[in-house]
């Protein structure tokens, strides 16, 4: 009987004390004392933020927002990556320049592309405003390392949800 008792008593203040724990992340997250929610999603999925790693930013003297990505290859062969580009949203504005890339991934590895423009949905330059939570599209074209089929670039999109640092 007194174990019984024991035992209820643990299992009550323990689903109490799990509920305050709940509730005081749940509120820090809100005021963000975890940092930031983000989120980086490759397609197809052997293209991959890798460790997580990408960032909005304005690297140069122009207003502009760029994006940064270590971006993982996970395809059986190497890749190069021709160009890219990133936009708000998931659907392209119709006329977005790319940045040239131009950089090899071997198959399994990782390499930073940086300095990729990024535009808004009308397809002009995105303005950058620290703390603003970006939620859009870096879109990459690419080609497998010696390809010897005619079917030319290929596209991968990784979607990125963070806020601009």
């Amino acid at each position: 009987m007194k174990g019984q008792a024991g035992i209820e008593y643990l299992a009550i203040y323990g689903v109490a004390l799990l509920i305050i724990v709940v509730v005081i992340a749940v509120l820090l997250n809100m005021f963000g004392a975890f940092g930031q929610n983000t989120i980086c999603v490759g397609e197809p999925k052997t293209f991959q933020c890798a460790d997580n790693v990408f960032q909005v930013s304005n690297m140069d003297s122009d207003p502009g927002a760029e994006i940064g990505v270590k971006l993982y290859n996970g395809n059986l062969r190497g890749i190069k990556v021709i160009r890219a580009t990133c936009y708000v949203g998931k659907e392209k504005p119709s006329s977005v320049p790319y940045t040239t890339v131009n950089q090899n991934i071997p198959a399994g590895d990782t390499t930073e592309i940086t300095g990729v423009n990024c535009y808004d949905r009308d397809g002009q330059p995105l303005q950058y405003e620290q703390g603003k939570t970006f939620d859009g599209t870096m879109e990459i074209k690419y080609k497998y390392d010696n390809d010897l089929t005619t079917a030319g670039e290929r596209t991968a999109r990784l979607y990125i949800t963070t806020r601009m640092d």
